[in-house]
Parts: structure tokens; C-alpha cells; sequence
């Protein structure tokens, strides 16, 4: 008997996008499939499509709920799975027939019950990029299992030559979690609303609790760049107090581990990618980005963070970017910012 998978599958206003989701999970070589589908208090039509779905396959359960947010949707769809497994799809993105296949016949292969792949982001003109996480598929065991969650946590020295990609292996969805370790110690998403990003602290808890996994080079989810919640789009005024907090909780977790002390340092000094970009994307005048810029980066946790912060491994063109918020050279580093928003946008 094939063990059975929990999807968990929150939808807020996705309509336009739910179909190509759910169609991905219900077409799934791999059967032995729950879908447990939030709505999260949609005024769209997704509950309508959800019921559909439902109607015309038993493996959806539909939970129907006013709008809590993404963490209380996983939440509640964490308490009402039954699998052996638990995997996390958003409503805007969809993953390829096989993925269940895939990652249950690698996590047989290696003994492991944690499996991660990579992804490709998926943009509004229809191209398409692969995210290389690794060359190989790469398992970790008992004694190994410790580094990747120190990776999760943040970059070491040679990962910092790409401090674009340092969340890549921080994401909920792009893996199947082991349902025993998530039920036994209670692990719980956090709001967006007190640490401004659910999945990483998520994954700091259970990949400290973990004892293997694997991650594959199979790209298997698509991850939608176009959504209208994206970075890109909204301005979010209390950021840098949410992952100030962010931070403390995972300060919480490591304890007196200096190398894990020391990775979540770099996250810091990378974070003034994403803190600079959220006061780029605000309009405000160029003085009053700049002048938030100074507030956040004369932190003395930030101070600390740079002063140890490790640029060999950097090229130029990032070495010039954390120089500049090392050194306060914020008019720089807003101009750095506005280029890097050229470039994504």
C-alpha cells in the first residue's frame, strides 16, 4: 500500500490561477493523494471551483474559512491531514504530474522521509527559469543533516557569492515533510503579520528535528512570478520590525551554536537586499528611502552582522553592494537598489 500524501493547498482570491493548480494534483501518477484545500475567505469564485473539484473527485476535502491568512490556512489544513506525508502547494502555482512519484520513490531509495527539489520560476511572458540548487541530487544523513540546516538558516562564505538566491532552499512547498516530526513536536506556521515570512522559520524548527533527506535536481513545482501578492507589488511599511522578530525567534532555536550564530548573520546583512527593494518599491522620495535605509542598517544587530560579514567569495558587483551599506554609503546603495529593481521588474 502506498503511504498516503496530505497536499495542503491554501487559495485566497485564486481564482485565475486554481485550475492549472488543481488539475496538476488531481493528475498525479502517484494516488494515494488527500488535497486539503483552505479557502481562506476568497470573494472570487475559488470556493466555487474547490466545490467543483470536490464534487467530481473524493480525494478534495474543502475547508472554508474567513480570511486568516496564509500561516492559519496551513495551519488548519496541518490539523485536518492524514498522511504519512504533509507537501505544501500554493493556489497559484502547480506542480508536474510526476512529483509525487519522484520524490516517494527517492525517499524510498535513500531511506530518508524528507525529500526537496528545485523549481522553475515562471514568468508573464511565458519564459521560464530553472533555479540550480545543486549539480547532483544530494542526501544528507544522521551526521550530514546539520548542514543543510545551517543552509537554511543562512549562507556560509562560498554561498555568498549568490546572496540573490539565499532563501532557495527556504521555501514550505518543493518538498514533502515528514507528517510525524510536524505532529509530534507541534510545528505550527507563524503569521506573516509578527515575522513578516512564514517559511523559514518553518523550516529552521523542522530541519533541526530531522535526521535525513534529499534534495533532487528535478525541477517539479512551477512557481508563478506574476501573482499580484508578489514583493514587487506591495509596499510593506513594518518589515524590518517583522524580521527583526524573525530573527530573535531563530535566535531562540540555534541557542550558544556560533556557527549557526555566524549563518544567520549573513541572512541579516543579505536581508538588506529585500528591505532595500520593500523602500524602493514605495515611491517615496529618493532622501526618504535613504534615510530609512541609515535607520535599519545603524542597528546594532546589523553592525555586528557586517563588521563579521565575509566578502571573499563575492563578485564584484555584490562586494560593491554590501560595501556600500557596510560603509554607509547610502545614496550608493539606493542607486545599487534602483538597479537591481530594473532588473526584476
Amino acid at each position: 500500500m502506498q503511504p498516503l500524501i496530505s497536499i495542503i493547498v491554501p487559495a485566497y482570491n485564486s481564482a485565475a490561477f486554481l485550475p492549472q493548480c488543481l488539475d496538476s494534483l488531481k493528475d498525479q501518477s502517484y494516488r494515494n493523494l488527500e488535497f486539503i484545500c483552505i479557502n481562506d475567505g476568497s470573494i472570487d469564485g475559488s470556493l466555487e471551483l474547490l466545490k467543483e473539484y470536490a464534487a467530481a473527485d473524493s480525494r478534495f476535502v474543502i475547508i472554508d474559512q474567513p480570511n486568516k491568512g496564509l500561516s492559519e490556512s496551513r495551519n488548519a489544513g496541518i490539523n485536518m491531514a492524514k498522511g504519512e506525508y504533509m507537501m505544501f502547494v500554493d493556489s497559484d502555482d502547480w506542480i508536474d504530474t510526476a512529483t509525487c512519484s519522484i520524490a516517494m520513490e527517492a525517499a524510498n531509495n535513500h531511506d530518508t522521509r524528507t525529500v526537496l527539489w528545485t523549481y522553475w520560476k515562471e514568468y508573464v511572458d511565458g519564459k521560464s527559469q530553472k533555479v540550480e540548487i545543486f549539480d547532483s541530487p544530494k542526501y544528507f544523513d544522521r551526521k550530514s543533516i546539520r548542514n543543510l540546516w545551517l543552509r537554511i538558516i543562512g549562507p556560509g562564505v562560498e554561498d555568498l557569492a549568490t546572496p540573490q538566491f539565499i532563501d532557495s532552499l527556504s521555501t514550505a512547498w518543493g518538498r514533502i515533510y515528514d507528517a510525524e516530526i510536524i505532529r509530534r513536536n507541534r510545528l505550527k506556521f507563524i503569521d506573516t503579520k509578527e515575522i513578516g515570512t512564514e517559511d523559514l522559520l518553518f523550516n529552521v524548527e523542522y530541519f533541526k528535528l530531522c535526521d535525513s533527506a534529499i534534495i533532487l535536481t528535478d525541477a517539479l513545482t512551477h512557481y508563478r512570478k506574476y501573482a499580484t501578492t508578489s514583493l514587487t507589488n506591495i509596499h510593506k511599511a513594518d518589515l524590518p520590525r517583522k524580521w527583526q522578530n524573525l530573527y530573535r525567534r531563530i535566535t531562540g532555536i540555534i541557542g550558544d551554536d556560533r556557527e549557526a550564530a555566524m549563518r544567520l548573520d549573513n541572512r541579516r546583512c543579505c536581508s538588506i537586499i529585500g528591505l532595500g527593494l520593500n523602500e524602493v518599491f514605495s515611491e517615496h522620495p529618493r532622501k526618504e528611502v535613504t534615510t530609512e535605509l541609515e535607520a535599519i542598517l545603524s542597528d546594532k544587530d546589523y553592525r555586528s552582522a557586517f563588521r563579521q560579514l565575509d566578502m571573499s567569495a563575492m563578485p564584484l558587483h555584490w562586494r560593491l553592494f554590501f560595501t556600500s551599506a557596510k560603509e554607509g554609503h547610502y545614496t550608493l546603495l539606493y542607486f545599487l537598489l534602483r538597479c537591481i529593481e530594473k532588473i526584476i521588474r
